[in-house]
């Protein structure tokens, strides 16, 4: 926590092919604790902002969420449903500016309607509660539908279930 400082940027301005979301939740993902402690592959330029998981609305008050992953979507492994095996594959907060923020620009791509309720008991989905679950949600999806190949009907034993990922 002592390299946090608190600090003014300028609000990013959106390319041809982003939008700008203004931020009303982030999570704390351990990936935040690795990047401060500082990751010996990437080499930031600072200011750097933390935060992968981001719950937020558009510029015209539609609520969504952030898929973390930044990728091409141009090459083979884009193409094919890998997007998290492209070359230029990043993440945010971890290789670019993230949601440590009051707003970011990030592709239209990543941009996913944020569900305002439960579906199965209809109650309120805080943005919060949206944004505790992105990165940790795609690493599961990938280990349990890409990687283990499980399908309906077959078991799964969770160990650690007090992780993000085992959650």
């Amino acid at each position: 926590p002592e390299k946090l400082v608190d600090g003014e940027l300028a609000d990013p301005e959106p390319s041809c092919d982003e939008v700008r979301v203004r931020i009303r939740a982030v999570a704390l993902n351990h990936l935040d604790v690795w990047v401060r402690e500082g990751l010996p592959h990437i080499k930031h330029t600072y200011p750097h902002v933390l935060g992968s998981d981001i719950a937020g609305d558009l510029e015209d008050g539609t609520p969504v969420i952030i898929s973390p992953g930044l990728s091409c979507l141009q090459c083979r492994a884009c193409l094919s449903g890998h997007d998290n095996l492209c070359r230029r594959y990043r993440i945010l907060g971890e290789h670019v500016r993230g949601g440590y923020a009051e707003r970011i620009c990030v592709p239209k791509a990543n941009i996913v309607p944020r569900p305002l309720a439960r579906r199965d008991t209809g109650e309120p989905l805080a943005a919060t509660d949206c944004a505790a679950f992105l990165l940790t949600a795609m690493t599961a999806w990938q280990m349990l539908a890409r990687r283990a190949r499980v399908v309906p009907g077959e078991t799964v034993v969770v160990i650690g279930a007090g992780s993000g990922v085992g959650v």
